[in-house]
Formats: C-alpha cells, structure tokens, sequence
C-alpha cells in the first residue's frame, strides 16, 4: 500500500507540530507586544503625572503665597482624616472634567497651564499639604484615549487604592501600576519630585493691534532657558470663552502665529485670509461671540521644572471693531476690517440673535480711512511678521477678501461690499473713505444691496471705482427703505476721476427703493447701460436738498471724459444728470452740474413722475445721437407737479440756427414758450440770470476741479446753492449749522456761460 504524501511534503504530524510550534511563537510575540504596549502606556501616563505634577506646583506656590485669596473652606477639595506629617493638612481633589475656577483647581490648574486635552480630557487626583503650599502626588489616567481598554475615570473611592501604589525608598509599584485593575495608572512625587531643578522666567510682554488686522505681539524673554514655555491666552469677557494659543516655533496653530527671532505675531482677526477670521477661532474652552471684548495675556511657564508663574500685563481690545459701546448698542469703525465685519456673513456677527449679548443698531466712524492704504497695511503687517521691520515701500500685492465661511471672496485687489441683515444706522461723522474698488458684483457699492441699513449720513466718499453687473453707486448698489442725509461722494481731482458703471448706475445710489436722500450730492463720472444718473440710477423715494456735479475743462464740458467709450459725466439708456429714472412722490431744492448722454436723456432726470419743485439743470445735453430723445430739464414721464423749476439754455443750444439765432433745447412737453411758470431758462435776460445767481458777496463756497472756474469765480460758486433754493432753509435733525453739511460746499464743476455772465466785473 503506498504512502500518501502532503502536497508540500510534509507528513499529517509533521503539519501539525510546525501549527503547533507557530501557535506558541504567536502567543509568545501577542504577550511580548501585549507588555510592550502597556509599557509604553505607562511612561506615558507618568510623563502626564509629572507635567501635571510641575504645573500644580508651581502655581500653588503663587495660591499659597497670596493666602488662597477668595477661596472657601469648601473648595480646597477632600480633606484626609489621617495625615503622614502631624499638623499638615492634606488635601486631595479627583478631575474627570469637572473644572470649577472656584474651586482649588481654578488657582493650582487656571486655564492654560497643562494643553487642554490633559487638564480637562484627563482623569487625575492631585494630593497636596494645604498649610505648607507643597504638592505631593499626582496620579493619572487617559479617560478619551486610544486604545480605548486602558482608559479609566479615576473617583474619589480610589484614593485610598492609588495612595497605596506610590514607590517609596525601599518598594516600586510600577509594575502594580500597569497593571492596576486591567487599566494603567501613571504617577508622580516622592523622592524624585523633590529632585526637580528650579529657575527664574521673566515676564513676557505683548503688543495689542487693531488694525487691518487684530493681531498681538509677544515678546519672549526667556528663550536662553531651555524647557521654559509660553502661551498667548484669549478670554471673551462675554462669553467667558477661552483659547491658549502655545508660543514656539513649530505650533498646531500655525496658520495664526508667525514666528521670527524668538518672537510671535499671533494673528486673531483677518478679513483678508478664509481661514483666520475671529468667527473661525475654536475656544478651548466655551465658544467665542464675534463682537465681544476680549482679554489678552501671555504667561511664561514650565512643565518641566520648578519655577514662577510670569503674567504679562492683561491688554483688553474688541474682537472685530475698534470698540463696542454696549449701552449704546454701537460699533466703532476705524478702518476697512472694522468695516467689512459689520456685515454677518464676513464676521459672523450675530447682531439678530436674541440669545446673544453682542447687540448693535449704530455703527459710528472714528477716523477717514482708504481702501489703497488698508492693502499696504496688511501687507506691511506681514513683511514685520517674517522680518521684524515693516518696510516703507509701495509694490504691495493687492489683497483679496473672504467670508467667513471661505465660500465667497473678491479678486485681488477688491473690496467686498458689506450687506448688513440686521437693523443699522451708520455715521461717518463727517470722516471719509477713499479708493475703494470694487469689480463685478451684481450690487456694487460701499453696501451692496440691503433692506436693513436705515440710515446713513455725515460720510464722505473719495475717488470709487464701482463695476456692478445688476446696479452701482458709490454709497450702495442697491438700498431700501433708508435714510441718506449729508453723504458726499466725488473725485478728488478730474485726472482722478473714477467710473460708476452698471446696468443702473449712480453716483452715488444705482437703486434707491423707498427711504430719501437728502442734503447729499456725488461728483462722479458714471455710465449705465439701461439707467444712469448723476446722483442716483433708479429712486422711488423722495430726494430733497441735493445735487450732482459735472466736470468742465476751461470752463467747457471737455472730451477728455472717457468712461465706456463715452464723454459725458452721465451716459445710459435712460440717463439724468441727477436721477435716471425718477417714479417716487417729490424732488426739491435740488440741482445737476452734469453733461448727460444717453438714447433718453433729462439735463435734471430721465424720466419721472410726481413733484419736481426749486430744482435747477445747467449741463451740456449731447444732441448728437440720431433718434436720442433729449431734453435740457426733463427727458419724459408725466411729473404730477412742476413748480419753481430752471435750466441753462445757452449751454444747450442747437447746433443748427435760422436766420442767426440759436434754438432753444425745450422740454419733453414743455414747450418754452407754454410753461415758462414752470421750467424757466435762467439765462434769457439780464434779470432772470441776474435774479438767479444773485451778487458775488452772497456766493458759496466751491472746490471746482476746472482751474479756470477756480481763477474766474475765486473759490465760490455763482449759481444757487440747496441752501437757497430752499425758501425756509431747513436743516435735517441734529445739524446745528449749514456749514456742518458737505452740501454747503458745491464740489466740482459748473458751465461758465460763455460771456454771459453779466454780474461780475473784474
């Protein structure tokens, strides 16, 4: 009978000794691996014991030196009723989490003395003598850590188990210890505690900015002494939140600390960068509130050896804007960060939710800030981060803004419109903002588009580029139900001129819905493909008080304009040199400067319904345009009154004459010659003209850009001011004089009617 063999060649019993011989040098490596593990377990949960150890320590010999200040009998933990040293009191407290600031641990263990994760994450039992401020064990478990079958939450029906585990002169435990209940038990005191080496830290100081960025810098003084740590800690004084950002070189937060010679820039606020806005910061501790105040300290400590606990000065600033005024309910603005983060979805202000405690109605200006400088700063800022000096040069990137979320931002170089949802009232307090951009947003503006801004006044706006793909203007794309008083928006210069262009474009509004504008005016060139205007695209609302100016070149409208292939201050579908389209209930005591173009085209508004009342126009109208409907005061609609109403008509001649005399432009159904009652040309006779422009000694101040209107009329403004076109002269709200309103003051050009001016002698 033949011999059956295993196909590897091996016999059945061979087979099963090699099993066998297998399964007794896996059991043999799953032990070796088994107490490898736990020994590793237990350096580690010992290395805990000991930082937890140092920390304690440490800040009880400050508890201790200060007598326990403010604490009670109470929260000094679990008394011993046997002591090792007669007379010493020894206490003992056990942590599963259950942190209380008024409790011993809140001044042994304060917020930011051990990484969070073992201060609050851990399990631990500190015993100390209360009476001689000296710590003298530590034990420890990991209560969330991984492997998950060696965590452990140590209770106060331990104690007398672990006591018993100390080593002491004569007998180690550790092995006892790894092996404590199937758990592993860390631990430190005893001999070798009193082994630890000692030294001195002096105390770090700090440098609280708020600017284009909120950010904080840290000066470390000890960073000759090896082992010597430093934190940067945050509280909302709010919220009660907290964050402790650790200070090294290489830092979990590195997205937010920037280290150079030895030193940090701890960066708590930027618009500019998706991942580092206030609203993005995860506490440690509670949840921060965007708005809130917050407290500012860098301690200087150590883990590893005895020594002080050193406090920098505590620094107190406002986590989004230069400050908050509680009882006020209002917001400082002092610059573009400031100004972005009034809007919810840049900041994650929560200024609705009744459960918060940030609650804010009024933003108020402290300062005239620019969009071309706020770039320089954020970059300056950076340069100092990487180098320690922030250079004085100008090739500064253009930077890009974010929301807070990281799903919207602008592109290089541009400002993102703010869209307040909640109730607001801005003052500028007569302070400006300059050369702000803004490109290819559908509601393009300072605000973007919003029902919730209420009131806006007493702001100046200087040299905006504003490219809106559904509206623009300088002040807001779209805005409703508002109140704009005593809002300025020009030019500095006419080289400088900058462009307004949409669909609907206004100098200063593209669509105003409801609400008013009064005593307010713009100086900007604009152009809009369906609507345009001078002061404001579309309006529902009603106008009172302001006007809109033009820009002349040797007392001419020049070609020199150039916006969109046009020459015209005002160039749109339905163009105006104060309004586009006008269909609110009455304009007043208003006027334009603007030259205008457009396929229908109003010196004073394009089309309009309801009252126009004291209003003048004095532009060039392009009569160029075949099939152009154009007209010197008003384009077309059927206003409901025309009363008290003038326009130049010499500036608006047409080109072709009979017989030597030049035709007068009319009006859209208003004939000259049927309703001179209504729509009077001011410059048919010495005493129309005369009567309109008054004496020189009554003139208003001007800043014209046109060199020759400054020399001709010495920095006055011939024609009539809002002022006097409104008979009662009044004044809006809290405005104590005339000459507190940017109105007072007629910014830009005017045309100088040839030699016509017939008042003024030189």
């Amino acid at each position: 009978m033949k011999k059956l063999n295993n196909k590897l060649g091996m016999t059945m019993a061979e087979m099963l000794i090699v099993v066998a011989i297998i399964a007794v040098l896996s059991g043999v490596a799953f032990v070796s691996v088994w107490n490898y593990q736990r020994t590793l377990g237990q350096l580690e949960r010992d290395a805990i014991a000991k930082e937890i150890y140092v920390a304690a320590q440490n800040h009880l010999t400050i508890a201790y030196g200060a007598g326990y200040l403010g604490m009670t009998s109470s929260g000094f933990g679990t008394q011993e009723t046997a002591t090792e040293d007669s007379g010493k009191e020894v206490y003992y407290f056990t942590v599963n989490g259950n942190i209380s600031d008024s409790s011993i641990l809140g001044q042994i263990l304060p917020f930011g003395s051990l990484d969070e994760t073992v201060r609050g994450g851990g399990s631990y039992i500190v015993r100390y003598q209360k009476n001689t401020g000296l710590v003298l064990d530590v034990f420890y478990c990991t209560r969330n850590g991984s492997p998950t079958q060696f965590n452990y939450a140590l209770a106060d029906s331990d104690y007398d188990a672990v006591l018993a585990l100390r080593d002491t002169d004569s007998v180690s435990h550790k092995n006892d210890r790894k092996n404590w209940n199937s758990h592993i038990l860390g631990w430190y005191g005893g001999a070798d505690a009193a082994l630890l080496p000692s030294t001195t830290l002096q105390a770090p100081s700090i440098k609280v900015v708020n600017a284009e960025k909120l950010y904080v810098e840290v000066t470390n003084p000890n960073s000759g002494i090896s082992d010597a740590q430093l934190k940067l800690i945050i509280t909302g004084l709010d919220s009660k939140a907290q964050k402790a950002y650790e200070l090294k070189a290489v830092s979990e937060d590195a997205a937010h600390i920037i280290f150079y010679d030895n030193n940090y820039t701890v960066i708590l606020d930027d618009v500019t960068s998706s991942a580092m806005h206030f609203g993005n910061i995860s506490a440690d501790k509670g949840s921060f509130i965007p708005g809130e105040d917050i407290e500012i300290q860098a301690v200087a400590y150590s883990t590893k050896f005895l020594t002080n606990i050193a406090y920098s000065p505590k620094s107190v600033t406002n986590s989004l804007f230069d400050s908050i005024d509680g009882s006020k309910e209002t917001a400082y603005i002092g610059n573009i960060r400031h100004l972005e983060n009034l809007d919810e979805s840049i900041s994650n202000l929560k200024a609705n939710d009744s459960s918060d405690t940030i609650k804010i109605k009024a933003a108020e200006q402290t300062d005239s800030f620019s969009w071309i400088e706020f770039q320089k700063g954020i970059r300056k800022i950076e340069s100092k981060s990487i180098s320690g000096e922030a250079p004085d040069r100008e090739d500064y990137e253009p930077v890009t803004i974010f929301d807070c979320d990281g799903s919207k931002s602008t592109a290089p170089g541009y400002y993102m419109p703010i869209e307040p949802d909640y109730s607001l009232s801005y003052d500028g307090k007569n302070h400006s903002i300059s050369d702000v951009a803004v490109n290819d947003i559908d509601n393009a503006g300072l605000f973007g588009s919003t029902n919730s801004v209420k009131e806006i006044k007493n702001l100046e706006l200087i040299d905006f580029s504003i490219t809106g793909t559904t509206s623009a203007g300088s002040l807001a794309g779209t805005i409703g139900d508002c109140t704009l008083t005593n809002v300025l928006a020009r030019n500095s210069t006419n080289s400088a001129a900058k462009n307004i262009i949409a669909p609907t474009a206004g100098g200063l509004i593209g669509n105003m819905i409801g609400g008013s504008a009064q005593y307010s005016a713009a100086v900007v060139i604009v152009a809009g493909n369906t609507t345009a205007g001078g002061l404001i695209g579309e309006a529902s609302g009603t106008i009172t008080g302001c006007y809109a100016a033009g820009h002349t070149k040797n007392g001419s409208y020049p070609e020199w304009i150039s916006i969109a292939g046009h020459s015209y201050d005002v160039t749109g579908g339905t163009a105006g040199g104060l309004v586009g389209k006008y269909t609110g209930s009455e304009i007043k005591n208003s006027y334009s400067t603007c030259s205008v173009s457009g396929a229908k085209v109003g010196g004073f508004v394009g089309s309009a319904s309801g009252s126009i009342k004291n209003c003048y126009a004095t532009g060039l109208i392009d009569q160029t345009k075949e099939d152009a409907a154009v007209f010197a005061f008003l384009g077309s609609g059927s206003p409901s009154s025309l009363t008290g109403n003038y326009y130049f008509s010499m500036i608006n001649e047409s080109p072709e004459t009979e017989g030597g005399i030049g035709q007068l432009l009319p009006m859209d159904g208003y004939k000259l010659d049927e309703n001179k009652s209504q729509i009077i040309p001011i410059d048919l006779n010495t005493d129309t003209y005369n009567s309109f422009v008054e004496a020189e000694d009554s003139w208003y101040p001007a800043r014209a850009y046109d060199a020759s209107l400054v020399e001709y009329y010495k920095g006055k403004y011939s024609l009539e001011t809002v002022r006097e076109l409104n008979p009662s002269e009044e004044l809006p709200p809290n405005v104590a004089s005339w000459s507190d309103l940017f109105v007072y003051t007629h910014y830009g050009d005017w045309p100088a009617p040839e030699v016509f001016v017939l008042n003024y002698t030189k």
